[in-house]
């Protein structure tokens, strides 16, 4: 069938430059999909229409049943963020998604005008909470667990978003300045690490080029 194009998610969970494997199971590209309800009943309605019908398409050509009515023990695709409601960005009004490739086909990823991204570019980029959307197939398995399932093929940069994780942006934690003199003395000078508090003394500077030193760590 042909590519579809997903509605713009918030990136969680990303394994974009390097394949990998989870509990065992066989190692993959992939990124987990979460999509507001209220975006996908609303201004994404016509592109989540579509995935929604592809994904109830290939559950009645597999399994001869429509996708709503598939039994609990078999996948949907999509699931209700309910599931993983102690998770950072899941809930009650999240719909998410695993889209993955296997690990011989890394995905491309590319940004708003279609450039494709380092991988630097990418890891800086591509962080739990961006937005992006990408370019997928649907598919049926029935080997480990059956079901119907999303296949990520590329990956488009949409722009930033509040973290997911727990990394943090060091001129936000350093917001507020310390009240100490020796503060106001350093962040006024030429060069701030020059004679600074936290610099090196003649002690700290460490050995000679020269010196011989046989510890193995």
């Amino acid at each position: 069938m042909s590519t579809l194009i997903t509605p713009p998610f918030r990136i969680s969970f990303p394994s974009l430059i390097k394949a990998t494997g989870y509990q065992g199971s066989a190692e993959k590209f992939s990124v987990t999909a979460l999509w507001y309800t209220e975006d996908v009943k609303g201004k994404y309605k016509v592109t989540w229409g579509n995935l929604i019908k592809r994904l109830d398409e290939t559950a009645r050509e597999f399994f001869q049943t429509p996708l709503a009515k598939l039994p609990a023990n078999i996948r949907r695709g999509i699931r209700n963020g309910t599931e993983k409601a102690h998770l950072n960005g899941y809930g009650s009004e999240v719909l998410f998604a695993s889209l993955s490739a296997n690990a011989d086909r890394r995905p491309q990823v590319v940004d708003l005008r279609k450039n494709l991204l380092s991988d630097d570019q990418i890891r800086q980029l591509c962080y739990p909470g961006a937005w992006a959307r990408a370019s997928v197939n649907v598919y049926a398995y029935d080997n480990i667990g059956k079901g119907v399932a999303i296949g990520l093929n590329n990956l488009q940069w949409l722009g930033h978003g509040d973290r997911l994780d727990s990394v943090t942006d060091a001129k936000q934690d350093f917001e507020d300045d310390p009240e100490d003199i020796w503060f106001q003395q350093e962040a006024e000078s030429a060069d701030p690490t020059e004679n600074a508090v936290y610099g090196a003394t003649e002690a700290d500077k460490g050995p000679p080029d020269n010196y011989d030193d046989d510890i193995p760590f």
